[in-house]
């Protein structure tokens, strides 16, 4: 049985992924939509939500088409975080081509928010947190690395290291820790969270997918290959 099955009468959410790929992309679509490949019943989104990492940025900036409610939504969670957000209106040229490879029809609402590094790891988390209650409401969540030219670059690790696995592992037990804390001190103080800035760009977006995903492992590993030029796809999937 696939992650994907749910009893009689529970509430469905469309899955949260950490997905990497290059940054030029192949124009051909792959014939069945990637995502759709991963689910025995999919419910097609409503919006589309990915977020990327610019370097270069000293704040987040929302593309859009046109501004609509999810973006507005967008822009709270960020202000929420005392992030403040810059306007585009226009996807990045990677998106535009790769949601055809993930959706047979993309939905009319795809946003791009593009984060900047340096921020904390909390704030990433606090961001995923605040955004994860659209997979409730039919909008599908992505957060999108990019696979260098050469992936065996020291600053790159693909979705399908170990070190995610063990480093996420570490994360579950961390969050079980602190959420124990949290029951037994009758005083009400607040636990420390970390502070310190994250300047990796791979690690930026694992914190907010694994927020995105309930704070918990993703339950789906997987990977497609894009053409003949070693050209791929590869994520993980938070399904439930």
């Amino acid at each position: 049985m696939h992650e994907s099955s749910m009893a009689p009468g529970a509430q469905y959410r469309l899955p949260a992924f950490y997905l990497s790929c290059a940054e030029q992309l192949p124009p051909s679509n792959p014939g069945r939509p990637l995502l759709e490949r991963l689910l025995d019943s999919w419910v097609p989104p409503q919006g589309a939500v990915f977020i990327t990492l610019q370097p270069d940025l000293v704040s987040p900036v929302l593309a859009c088409t046109a501004a609509n409610e999810l973006s507005a939504r967008i822009q709270r969670t960020l202000s929420l975080q005392g992030l403040e957000t810059g306007l585009a209106d226009q996807l990045s040229p990677r998106i535009q081509v790769l949601q055809h490879y993930l959706l047979d029809q993309p939905p009319a609402t795809v946003i791009e928010l593009q984060l900047c590094t340096g921020l904390s790891a909390d704030t990433y988390r606090q961001l995923g947190h605040g955004l994860q209650v659209l997979r409730s409401e039919g909008v599908l969540l992505i957060c999108l690395d990019r696979t260098p030219a050469d992936w065996r670059d020291a600053d790159y690790r693909s979705p399908h290291d170990g070190y995610w696995r063990e480093l996420m592992d570490r994360w579950v037990d961390e969050e079980q820790w602190q959420q124990a804390i949290k029951l037994s001190d009758k005083s009400g103080s607040q636990v420390t969270t970390v502070q310190s800035s994250v300047s990796n760009a791979s690690l930026c977006l694992m914190h907010a997918a694994f927020a995105l995903g309930g704070l918990c492992k993703p339950q789906r590993l997987f990977g497609y290959g894009l053409d003949d030029q070693d050209r791929a796809l590869a994520g993980l999937g938070w399904m439930r």
